[in-house]
């Protein structure tokens, strides 16, 4: 009997106090690892704050659920030119 292999892409890149890059692969997406990267990085870190896409809902609202909130901050990102929005960790976390 022959075992399918898949290979599993989640990682998280942290640059000083921000998350810089949050990745699941969609297959494993909604599961918890994500989140436990997250409380990982605010935790062992000290990260509080990131860039989503303003366009990124489903990224957007797990954020809101781990305690970031938007600041008001947009930028407009380097790679594609799409609108990029600022969450930062709310205060009582």
């Amino acid at each position: 009997m022959e075992i399918p292999v898949h290979p599993c892409y989640i990682f998280i890149h942290i640059k000083e106090n921000e998350v810089h890059k949050l990745f699941v692969e969609p297959l494993y997406q909604s599961s918890g690892i994500g989140g436990k990267l997250l409380e990982f990085a605010k935790e062992s870190f000290k990260t509080d704050f990131l860039w989503a896409l303003e366009k990124n809902i489903r990224a957007i609202s797990f954020y809101e659920k781990h305690g970031f909130r938007w600041d008001g901050a947009e930028r407009v990102s380097e790679f594609d030119g799409a609108l990029e929005v600022r969450y930062v960790k709310d205060k009582g976390e």
